[in-house]
């Protein structure tokens, strides 16, 4: 019975055997056995030696089958693993695409900078040439103009009211 042990569970099996017995403590292995027919199976023994007036060790236990545990465990870890992996790839991709909004929020903010300070010396420099600007939308029919047009005619500082009909 025991040449059916897997040959890689053989020193372990009989290392777990061999410690239970010098301390007559409760056996409990798991290993992997070879039946006649070639299937691989997962095996968990369990033992309790008992040391006999005559000096043999009896030992009372079972074994029982525990290869469809071990399979569902095995599958268990791997799909961990691919998961782990999935979880990886999926965290680098999130930082690599944070790092690209991060990006595009400093370029915005700086191209807004620029534009608002664009715009303020378009606006000084109209201001100091006595300058002014003006925009017909015909579709609406509204006039957009800057501040200093009402100024530069001689209006009040509410004199337009922003239509063609003004």
């Amino acid at each position: 019975m025991w040449e059916s042990v897997h040959p890689q569970e053989l020193e372990a099996f009989h290392q777990s055997i061999a410690m239970s017995e010098e301390s007559m403590s409760p056996w409990q292995h798991e290993y992997r056995i070879i039946t006649p027919s070639g299937t691989l199976k997962w095996m968990q023994g369990i033992a309790q030696p008992e040391l006999q007036e005559d000096g043999y060790i009896l030992w009372d236990g079972l074994l029982l089958d525990i290869s469809d545990r071990t399979e569902a465990e095995l599958a268990l870890h791997q799909a961990g693993q691919e998961l782990e992996m999935l979880v990886n790839h999926r965290t680098a991709e999130l930082a690599k695409t944070n790092q690209l909004l991060k990006r595009e929020i400093i370029d915005r903010l700086e191209a807004e900078a620029a534009l608002k300070a664009s715009q303020q010396r378009w606006k000084i420099a109209l201001e100091a040439a006595e300058m002014a600007t003006w925009d017909w939308n015909i579709l609406r029919g509204e006039f957009l103009w800057s501040e200093t047009i009402e100024r530069l005619w001689g209006l009040a500082s509410d004199g337009f009211d922003s239509s063609y009909s003004a």
